[in-house]
């Protein structure tokens, strides 16, 4: 019967996401374009994706770039019309106009009657690829985005917020805000806007979404006229470093002006599969997702420790490799070393008698009732579509969803929380109110201290990032060069891999047994990796050290010597 209805329901979900006609198309300079009628109002909704975010940055990481750069394109003056002509034409035709930037995307999107879907594209299309860059509005802008900065740094909330993705991706530019730093965003010229919009604002680098009550051939037509000008562009893929994983049971407590806890938990699990993903979110559920699963039950109602409690899994995506979180809200703070214990044994509990299978049973079906219930606006299916091409290169993952967590098995639940949770390799962030912190007790807790990034330039296109840490006498450092095997050709295949395996080999200045000795006297271990996102050198070194090692790298750099 449990297949039965779940066949049942699948047909459902595919009806709802195939039975409407859709157009998937690469244009001839490489933007990906996505039409799908969806009559069930008569509105449309336009979206444009540009696949850069904070994170993708580079030598401008930190300054906020590509949020103040949101600003200006959305419905500013362009080589076609002045900013005051497209909001009178929005206000004319009634369109909702919006646009928003996160770690790994800039999104620009119109809403209005399926009649204008036409007009929708047109204005889209123009400000996404001629923004004139206005000196007024860009000079108007900064001064908005100041004020922008200090509203959403203010409340206590997001200081957490920013300070626990500090904490967590010290490696990442996932740790960066989206809107940047005050300091960094000040020295953002308008010549930096020129070059970033004009490097990663082209065609290649961008999904275009179309979903509404419109002929999706002929809007397919349209689209490609409206960007037949619109040439494809050379485009270095930027490297993003993701955080590995965490090594020991680390704990950071920090104060802050607030009266309530947070605490978060999490795990960082590079090679944990899709399928083992999808286990791991179902077992926290069975865990402590429902009011009457075990760890939420005596947490909350029986012992009252904890406000709020709640675990997920995270997938790899472009910026993060696959992650499980579990955070929680202690009434009070001095109880949080015990209720972390509690988390722990009743895991290790739950493993031994066994996941409870109802409950696994129940969460797969209301996933799969919640998809067929829902029902999605032009603008939102926009976006939903928008999101699966960038995460998954497809417009719809509904399918694949469900398919999996009907495998889903209590047993391989169970294996899942053994292989990634059990094993205590994690970091644990608490934010308590100011003065709370030495009631927090553990041995591995440490208090950390708070420092701003700085950002010295040496050349225009180098970008030295510094955080001061005075914790410990070591350096790491990751220097990132937009170098990609992409860019091979049959007749240099594998050269880039060669040249960059052989770099640190030897140099003008440095022999390699100068250097091979030099190396394991101060136990440096340079790494090298180059795949399609460029050349990643790595390394970390004693404080004192770094002057020699930065001297060999650069002599690596400019001077290799590459010795027979």
């Amino acid at each position: 019967m449990k297949r039965y209805l779940s066949l049942i329901l699948l047909v459902l979900i595919a009806s709802m996401a195939f039975s409407q006609e859709i157009s998937r198309k690469i244009l001839p300079n490489g933007m990906e374009v996505v039409v799908k009628k969806n009559d069930t109002n008569n509105s449309a909704g336009v979206y444009c994706f540009v696949k850069t975010g904070s994170n993708y940055e580079a030598e401008f990481l930190g300054c906020g770039i590509s949020h103040y750069l949101e600003h200006l394109v959305s419905g500013g003056t362009t080589k076609y019309r002045t900013e005051s002509d497209y909001q009178e034409l929005y206000k004319k035709y009634g369109l909702i106009s919006n646009a928003y930037t996160n770690n790994f995307v800039t999104a620009y999107h119109l809403t209005g009657e399926a009649v204008y879907a036409d007009s929708m594209i047109t204005y889209i299309s123009e400000i996404v690829s001629s923004c004139s860059l206005d000196e007024f509005e860009v000079n108007r802008e900064k001064e908005v985005i100041l004020k922008e900065i200090v509203m959403r740094s203010s409340p206590i909330r997001s200081q957490i917020s920013q300070r626990r993705n500090e904490v967590f991706y010290p490696n990442s530019p996932v740790k960066t805000p989206v809107i940047g730093y005050v300091n960094l965003f000040k020295d953002i010229t308008i010549e930096d806007l020129h070059t970033y919009y004009t490097r990663n604002y082209v065609p290649n680098n961008m999904i275009f979404v179309v979903v509404g009550d419109v002929d999706v051939d002929a809007t397919m037509g349209f689209i490609e006229s409206k960007f037949a000008d619109f040439e494809r562009k050379p485009f270095n893929p930027i490297v993003v470093d993701k955080q590995t994983a965490y090594s020991g049971n680390q704990m950071v407590v920090e104060e802050f002006a607030t009266e309530s806890s947070q605490v978060t938990i999490k795990y960082i699990l590079p090679g944990m599969t899709e399928y083992e993903n999808s286990c791991l979110t179902a077992a926290l559920h069975n865990i402590l997702g429902p009011r009457k699963a075990p760890l939420a039950y005596k947490l909350k109602e029986e012992l009252k420790l904890v406000d709020s409690i709640n675990g997920y899994a995270s997938s790899e995506s472009r910026d993060k490799y696959p992650e499980v979180t579990i955070s929680f809200s202690p009434q009070n703070p001095a109880n949080i070393s015990r209720i972390i214990d509690i988390i722990d044994d009743e895991i290790a509990t739950q493993i031994k008698a066994g996941l409870s299978e109802q409950r696994l049973t129940d969460y797969v079906n209301r996933y799969k009732s919640w998809l067929v219930m829902k029902s999605e606006d032009a603008d939102r299916e926009c976006n939903t579509i928008g999101m699966n091409m960038i995460f998954s290169g497809v417009p719809f993952t509904t399918e694949g969803e469900i398919e999996m967590m009907e495998q889903i098995t209590t047993a391989d639940m169970a294996s899942a929380l053994t292989k990634y949770v059990v094993p205590k390799n994690r970091l644990i962030f608490c934010a308590v109110p100011v003065g709370m912190a030495n009631s927090v007790n553990g041995k591995n807790s440490i208090v950390t201290e708070k420092k701003e990034f700085k950002r010295l330039l040496d050349k225009k296109d180098i970008s030295l990032m510094i955080k001061e840490n005075h914790k410990k006498p070591v350096i790491d450092v990751e220097i990132n060069i937009s170098t990609s095997t992409d860019y091979e050709t049959k007749d240099d295949w594998n050269n880039f891999e060669a040249v960059a395996d052989m770099m640190i080999r030897g140099s003008k200045n440095y022999s390699s047994l100068d250097l091979t000795e030099w190396f394991e006297n101060h136990l440096v271990r340079p790494s090298l990796n180059i795949g399609q996102y460029g050349l990643n050198i790595s390394f970390s070194c004693m404080k004192d050290d770094y002057p020699e090692m930065q001297r060999i790298i650069l002599d690596a750099l400019n001077n290799p010597t590459f010795d027979e």
